[in-house]
C-alpha cells in the first residue's frame, strides 16, 4: 500500500474473476501490526445496458420518460444530459427524452469512466388510412384488415387496434402498411377504429348477426340461376353487406328484401348433390354466418329447352336460336 495520511492508506486490490463474489478479510498492516477491523471488496462486472422500455417512441409522444435497465450503472446520461442516481450503483433508472426529430436519440451511461451508449428509435407516427371490410357483425372475432402508414414497432406490443378508444387488441402486423385485428363484441351500430399512439379514426358499421330459419325453393336445376329466398331474422341491411354461400361456393352477392329476407341466385352444381345454404355479414369467414337447417338439392332439368330469342347474328345472314331451361330461367316472348 501507499501511505496517504495518518488516517488513510491507498492499496491496489488483487485480481479476481468478475462475478466471483466478495473478497473478505481485507485488513491493513502497519509495521507488523494488523488492523482490528476488516473490510470487504466487492468485484463487479463491466457496466452494461440490457433493455430500454418502451423500446421506441413517436415524435408526437415526446417529451416522454423511458426506463433503462442494466447492471453496475454508476452515473447516467440521457441524450447528453447527465442525470443523478439515488444510490451509487443501480440496475435501472428513468430518463426523459426531449422533443426531437424522427431518427435516433443517443442514450448513454457513464460508469467508472466507461461510456456506454445505445441508439434509441424515434419513429414516424402510425397513420390509419382504411379498414376492410367496411363493417362487421356485433359478435366478436371478426377479422379486419387495417391499412396505413408507418405501422412499424421495435416491440409488437406497442401497436394496438382501438375499438371506440376503450378496447385495445394486439394486431398481427404484416408490413409497414398492413396489419390485421380481431374485433371485440359490441351492441353499438358503429365502432370507431383507431391505432393506439397513431393518427386517424375510421367509422366501422356494426349490425346484428343473421339467423336463417328456412329457404325456398329447396331445389335448383344443375345449370343454376334459381332465385333462392332465405328467411329469418336480423338479415344484413347496411351497404349490401349480406353474402350467401352454397356449400363451398362463396361468396355470392345477396339482395336485401327486408330484415327477415334476402335473396341469392344459385350457382351451377352436380345433379343429386346437396348444398348447405348460409348467409353472413360481408364475408363468408365471418363468425356471424348462419345456415338453414334444410339443404339445397341439385336436380336435372325436367322440361325440354325453350327458345327464348332468335335473330340475325351477322351481316352475312347467319341465324341463331337462344334457349334455356325454364327450370332455371323465366321465358321471354319470341318475336
Amino acid at each position: 500500500g501507499q501511505w496517504a495520511s495518518s488516517t488513510s492508506v491507498e492499496c491496489v486490490s488483487p485480481s479476481r474473476i468478475p462475478g466471483g463474489g466478495v473478497y473478505g478479510d481485507f485488513r491493513v498492516y502497519v509495521d507488523g501490526i494488523v488492523s482490528a477491523e476488516a473490510s470487504t471488496i466487492k468485484y463487479a462486472t463491466d457496466s452494461e445496458i440490457t433493455q430500454i422500455l418502451p423500446p421506441s417512441l413517436t415524435s408526437t409522444q415526446l417529451p416522454a420518460e423511458v426506463t433503462i435497465f442494466g447492471s453496475w450503472l454508476k452515473s447516467a446520461s440521457c441524450n447528453g444530459t447527465v442525470t443523478a442516481f439515488d444510490s451509487s450503483w443501480a440496475s435501472s433508472f428513468a430518463c426523459s427524452i426531449d422533443p426531437t426529430a424522427v431518427g435516433y436519440a443517443s442514450i448513454g451511461v457513464i460508469s467508472r469512466g466507461e461510456k456506454l451508449s445505445v441508439a434509441y428509435v424515434i419513429k414516424e407516427t402510425p397513420l390509419l388510412l382504411g379498414v376492410a371490410p367496411p363493417g362487421a357483425s356485433v359478435v366478436p372475432g371478426e377479422i379486419l384488415s387495417v391499412s396505413g402508414q408507418h405501422l412499424v414497432s421495435q416491440d409488437p406490443s406497442e401497436l394496438y387496434c382501438l375499438f371506440d378508444t376503450s378496447y385495445a387488441v394486439s394486431p398481427y402486423v404484416i408490413s409497414t402498411a398492413l396489419m390485421k385485428c380481431e374485433s371485440t363484441s359490441t351492441v353499438l351500430a358503429s365502432t370507431r377504429v383507431s391505432i393506439l399512439g397513431g393518427d386517424g379514426i375510421y367509422g366501422w358499421s356494426r349490425q346484428s348477426a343473421p339467423v336463417v330459419s328456412s329457404v325456398s325453393p329447396t331445389s335448383s336445376a344443375a345449370i343454376g340461376g334459381t332465385t333462392m329466398t332465405l328467411s329469418g331474422t336480423s338479415m344484413p341491411l347496411n351497404d349490401n353487406s349480406a353474402v350467401c354461400s352454397f356449400g363451398t361456393i362463396a361468396p355470392i352477392a345477396a339482395r336485401f328484401v327486408s330484415t327477415t329476407k334476402v335473396q341469392c341466385t344459385t350457382p351451377a352444381g352436380v345433379p343429386t348433390e346437396t348444398k348447405s345454404v348460409c348467409v353472413s355479414v360481408y364475408t363468408v369467414s365471418s363468425p356471424s354466418i348462419s345456415c338453414a337447417s334444410s339443404t339445397l338439392l341439385i336436380v336435372e332439368a325436367s322440361d325440354p329447352p325453350v327458345i327464348l330469342d332468335r335473330g340475325i347474328s351477322s351481316k352475312r345472314g347467319g341465324y341463331f336460336f337462344l334457349w334455356r331451361s325454364t327450370d332455371s330461367y323465366t321465358a321471354i316472348p319470341t318475336r
